[in-house]
């Protein structure tokens, strides 16, 4: 077996493992958010993928409201749905990782299956927030916010973890 095939074995799970993370640690980071300033004050607002926001609003005679809450209606449930999908496939992997890493068999595929999963459940939050936004409020949720790295974490994390899949992959057909 090629020296460098061996070397790139030893720390394949690395690519599954840190796409796990990234999109775990996605859940912390806001999904979007927008800034606007007024004359008089400035707004700040953030919503999480787990459907929960918070509204800024700071005066320049130095008073500060805070509004936080969880969307509760339909489009929250979906997003609670999409998110706990997302956090649980994504643990499965880092747990997977970790099995590879200490040399015991694994579901590759599943490292491809899970990032599949991740990538729709992902579009699928940003289509139900869009939708919800323009019957509920008549805009668009994405023409007001900015995505976020709560939003973009979960491309990059399944992505890692698509590319650790497809080395794998190629590494089994080599050896």
């Amino acid at each position: 077996m090629d020296y460098k095939l061996v070397e790139i074995k030893k720390y394949l799970w690395a690519f599954p493992l840190i796409g796990g993370l990234i999109s775990l640690i996605s859940f912390f980071t806001p999904a979007a958010f927008f800034f606007y300033r007024y004359p008089t004050y400035r707004t700040e607002f953030y919503r999480w993928m787990l459907d929960f926001y918070v509204s800024l609003a700071f005066y320049d005679n130095g008073t500060e409201t805070i509004t936080t809450g969880l969307n509760t209606s339909l489009a929250g449930y979906i997003s609670w749905i999409c998110s706990i999908l997302i956090i649980v496939l994504n643990l499965l992997i880092i747990l997977s990782a970790n099995k590879y890493r200490k040399g015991k068999t694994v579901s590759e595929n599943n490292w491809l299956i899970f990032a599949l999963i991740t990538i729709t459940t992902t579009i699928m939050w940003m289509i139900v927030k869009e939708i919800y936004t323009r019957n509920s409020f008549d805009h668009s949720f994405w023409g007001l916010l900015s995505p976020g790295f709560g939003i973009i974490g979960p491309f990059l994390g399944a992505s890692l973890e698509i590319i650790g899949f497809f080395l794998l992959k190629r590494k089994l057909r080599t050896s």
